[in-house]
């Protein structure tokens, strides 16, 4: 249970999905603002997977999601999965990022065309300073979801992808661990965020 008044759609990963999720919610729900969770992907040494980050620019939430021991800072929203620490060095310089993701924009953006407060909440599954071995867009479908079956195989053909799928493995378990506690926390704590 996520506290009163919350509701959860899961869109999936890419933009388009994202979008669809957050519409999807606003034609059916009366919102008092949307919340972009997920994974993300470490753009500065230091954040260790698990972290989790929130990125909003509502005074309020940013005190709540202080209290509980996150990381405030910039989420940006690529169309790719940053595989070298050199792609993520540059990212991080370019846009002050501190994480990176493949949905909050779009979902930030329904919440602006409804003019809805936003907050990205993110807990990291990969850190800045480890380049991943598998091309994982290679094995994206056109609907944004991923082949699963052929990038499984691709990782067993070497045992730097095995090694990259088991620590995916318990990165993604750890991070949505983090992630749902704090979400809970967060919203039974304090009610809605309407207050």
């Amino acid at each position: 249970r996520l506290g009163p008044g919350a509701v959860v759609a899961l869109g999936g990963p890419g933009r388009s999905r994202a979008t669809r999720a957050a519409e999807e919610l606003a034609a059916r729900y009366r919102l008092w603002g949307l919340i972009s969770a997920g994974f993300a992907g470490a753009l500065v040494p230091g954040l260790e997977v698990g972290a989790i980050v929130v990125d909003t620019d509502v005074p309020r939430w940013q005190a709540l999601a202080q209290g509980k021991g996150t990381v405030a800072g910039r989420i940006v929203t690529v169309d790719r999965v940053m595989r070298t620490v050199a792609e993520r060095t540059q990212l991080a310089a370019e846009t002050c990022a501190v994480a990176v993701d493949m949905e909050s924009q779009a979902v930030a953006e329904v919440a602006w065309r409804m003019g809805l407060p936003f907050a990205a909440v993110r807990a990291i599954t990969d850190t800045a300073v480890r380049d991943l071995v598998l091309d994982w867009i290679r094995y994206r479908r056109p609907d944004g979801n991923f082949r699963h079956l052929y990038l499984l195989a691709q990782a067993l053909k070497s045992k730097q992808g095995i090694a990259e799928i088991c620590q995916l493995w318990y990165a993604s378990r750890l991070a949505s661990r983090r992630l749902s506690r704090f979400l809970r926390e967060l919203l039974q704590d304090h009610g809605t965020f309407a207050d």
